[in-house]
């Protein structure tokens, strides 16, 4: 086609394009109109279309609710920015479902079968200020059937099987030599825990100081009645903590503050120490729960799984010890938000308070009461000898209810049993001779470890500064004792080395 065709077409469809439906000429200001309408109808037409495909999406992809943590089923949860992903791909021609799944951590190998499918056990960890210890340890059971949330803390001065000089449950967390995050992990959940309660807790999440402030700002604060003045400087720590009595509008440092207080300066604070906060403790996050669901359509999931995502440590034994994902969380923060605030409930693990040890204070279990506890609050039936507890018998010997010692089974020998309260014995049965410890003399505190010596070795401190309290795990001073045949002791851990992984 020559130029001089195409320039006379071109404008032919002018001319045809300036004519109205009759034919008539029309105006450049009609013209105008006209190509106006043409754009907002394409433009609306667009609209309509994407509105189609966001819709399709919301029903595609709607999440499917978990049927019950053993049978398996896989549930699915999507992110706006994974739909959109997944579309945009689809359009381009590529993988429909380019999506994560979220598969339900179920329970792992119960030592006896889940009798109550549903009931997800988890542990709840919080870290003190960089050396590696728990001072917050809660056992979960999240009821996904009858939507219940029973929390019982463990004391962190809990007398628990493990190797080393100290032998409490705040030292559970902190990483041993050569471990990995999974090995770690494995431990946590596959051996320690499950000899405290009997079986695998599903998964495990470890807060820190920053996590927990960043929470407590996140869901706008938190009205609560603080019932004495706090007042406590730890230049060390860089903790300053002054908060009057009376009611508060807490943020997440005063909150923390709250929460942290155990001793006050000139020796002032919790007649029954780490007791007494944990009372606080449990005060504080019942009436934390209760105004977060009062006002859960008002806070934005996102910005709290963020937060878990940047803060948080996690661990699941049903995906091979790794972390939980983003849809993990959102599955969780989906079943935590059907919750009640009356239905959140908050027990202390029973023992004797006034236990020393080497003279140093130690929380010794009540093992009969643990295990009613244990089917109470947990859910799970278990018997004593499906624990492992390092505990106290009748005639204040230490021994351990399995019979199976993890390090050495001489330590503690000879350590006291002074306490402020009369222990109530279990009604397991005591180990073989073998197993019991001997009457040998007992160490001085230092020969343990110096900075768990006690002013009185005969009865725990409440003296000491609450946070931290060791940076170091020594090894056993005294040398280990002949195993029986019917009571091997485990393989003693190596000594944790670091600040349980947040660096």
């Amino acid at each position: 086609m020559s130029k001089a065709k195409k320039v006379n077409n071109i404008n032919r469809k002018r001319r045809v394009s300036r004519r109205g439906n009759n034919g008539e000429e029309l105006s450049r200001a009609q013209r105008l109109t006209r190509r106006s309408h043409r754009r907002a109808i394409l433009l609306c037409s667009v609209g309509a279309v994407a509105i189609a495909l966001v819709a399709a999406a919301v029903i595609m992809f709607k999440p499917e609710a978990p049927i019950s943590p053993s049978n398996g089923v896989r549930t699915k949860y999507y992110s706006y920015s994974q739909v959109v992903s997944a579309f945009a791909q689809w359009i381009s021609g590529n993988a429909i479902l380019p999506l994560e799944e979220l598969e339900p951590t179920p329970t792992a190998t119960p030592i006896q079968p889940d009798d109550n499918p549903g009931i997800y056990t988890f542990v709840v960890m919080a870290l003190d200020d960089g050396n590696g210890n728990t001072d917050v340890i809660m056992v979960c059971a999240l009821d996904t059937g009858k939507h219940t949330l029973n929390i019982v803390n463990v004391p962190r001065d809990t007398c628990v099987n493990i190797s080393g000089g100290i032998r409490k449950a705040n030292a559970i967390y902190a990483k041993r030599s050569g471990e990995t995050d999974e090995t770690r992990a494995q431990r946590v959940l596959g051996r320690d825990f499950r000899n405290l309660i009997g079986y695998e807790p599903d998964f495990y999440i470890v807060v820190s100081l920053q996590a927990f402030k960043e929470l407590v700002d996140a869901v706008g604060g938190i009205d609560f009645y603080v019932p004495r003045n706090m007042n406590y400087d730890d230049p060390a720590q860089n903790l300053s903590i002054h908060i009057t009595k009376g009611q508060h509008h807490l943020n997440g440092k005063d909150a923390l503050g709250v929460v942290r207080f155990r001793q006050g300066n000139n020796n002032t604070g919790y007649a029954s120490g780490d007791i007494g906060r944990i009372e606080m403790q449990q005060a504080f996050l019942k009436e934390a729960s209760a105004q977060i669901l009062a006002k859960k359509n008002a806070i934005s999931l996102t910005k709290i799984i963020d937060l878990f995502l940047k803060y948080v440590k996690s661990a699941s034994s049903g995906n091979g010890y790794g972390s939980l994902t983003t849809n993990n969380y959102s599955w969780l923060a989906a079943e935590l938000f059907k919750i009640d605030g009356e239905n959140v409930t908050f027990s202390m693990l029973p023992g004797n308070t006034g236990a020393s040890i080497n003279g140093d204070s130690y929380v010794t279990i009540y093992v009969s009461e643990w295990v009613e506890m244990i089917a109470e609050k947990l859910g799970h039936t278990v018997t004593a000898d499906q624990l492992s507890i390092l505990t106290r018998n009748g005639s204040g010997s230490l021994y351990v209810t399995d019979g199976k010692w993890i390090g050495t089974s001489s330590w503690g020998s000879g350590g006291g049993s002074s306490s402020s309260s009369t222990p109530r014995p279990s009604p397991s049965p005591t180990p073989t001779p073998d197993n019991t410890p001997s009457t040998s003399p007992s160490p001085t505190p230092t020969d343990d470890h110096p900075d768990y010596a006690s002013p009185t070795p005969s009865a725990p401190s409440d003296d000491d500064p609450p946070i931290p309290e060791h940076p170091e795990y020594p090894t056993d001073p005294t040398p280990e004792a002949p195993a029986t045949p019917d009571a091997e002791p485990a393989q003693p851990d190596p000594e944790p080395t670091d600040n349980g992984g947040f660096n």
